[in-house]
């Protein structure tokens, strides 16, 4: 089998500053309570800077109200609002 390499207009292009893309990851429920009781968490990835946010909820519905966090926290350090998540 012949390994394709990817084409040159599907590569991802590097960001420029912070909070152009924003990448993120939700996990749970988990079997094990966390000690608030919560059954998830949401990871969010600055793509520029790298940094990291991580929250606990209780609920996948819960994340949507994490990431309007992420992204004033990102738009009061910065000045940039997110331009992909």
């Amino acid at each position: 089998m012949h390994k394709r390499s990817f084409p040159i207009n599907e590569v991802r292009r590097k960001t420029n500053k912070v909070g152009e893309v924003i990448l993120a990851d939700i996990c749970g429920p988990m079997n094990v309570l966390s000690i608030r009781s919560s059954k998830c968490y949401v990871l969010f990835k600055g793509d520029y800077s790298r940094f990291h946010f991580v929250y606990c909820v209780v609920t996948k519905p819960k994340a949507f109200w994490c990431f309007k966090d992420v992204y004033h926290q990102i738009y009061k350090d910065s000045g940039n609002g997110v331009g992909t998540l």
